[in-house]
């Protein structure tokens, strides 16, 4: 059934993301090749594996995913006319790792918009914010996403003062 393969994917996608954050990159990679199997159009699973290809140093394959994923997430804004607040942080993502700033800036601030009070697209801007050495407009980010990290999701050091 439909309802049945959605968890599927669900599951390997979420089964994915533990083993990247594990640091087990090729167990990660094979549960996103295996959603992908399922659903070639699956873009979060595109985004993650690019993520961590690009970790793995495999820079061609990583913007090659992260492409995908940012025109399927796209082209479903455009069917839907909305996109979600995930999808929003992973093409933001994407977008800040090929070099596409202002526009994973203002997918980070639409995904803000979305939900003012989640640590991770606070977290997010403000970390490519400090990058750009926009060091002040960084803090004020990095401080909300701090003061509104309830769930404990970000380091416990996440402030950097620049002087």
């Amino acid at each position: 059934s439909v309802a049945l393969r959605w968890i599927g994917l669900d599951w390997m996608a979420t089964q994915g993301y533990a083993f990247h954050h594990l640091r087990k990159f090729n167990d990660a990679l094979e549960n996103y090749d295996r959603s992908l199997e399922l659903d070639q159009n699956y873009a979060l699973a595109y985004a993650n594996r690019g993520f961590t290809l690009y970790l793995m140093g495999r820079r061609h394959q990583a913007e090659a995913d992260l492409l995908k994923a940012i025109t399927l997430i796209s082209a479903g804004m455009q069917t839907q006319h909305i996109l979600s607040y995930v999808e929003r942080i992973k093409r933001g993502r994407a977008l800040y790792f090929l070099h596409r700033i202002n526009e994973a800036l203002e997918d980070f601030a639409s995904a803000i918009a979305l939900r003012p009070h989640s640590a991770e697209p606070l977290a997010e801007r403000g970390c490519v914010l400090y990058r750009l050495e926009r060091y002040e407009e960084a803090q004020v980010d990095l401080d909300r996403a701090w003061a509104t990290n309830t769930l404990g999701t970000l380091p416990q050091t996440h402030t950097h003062t620049h002087t």
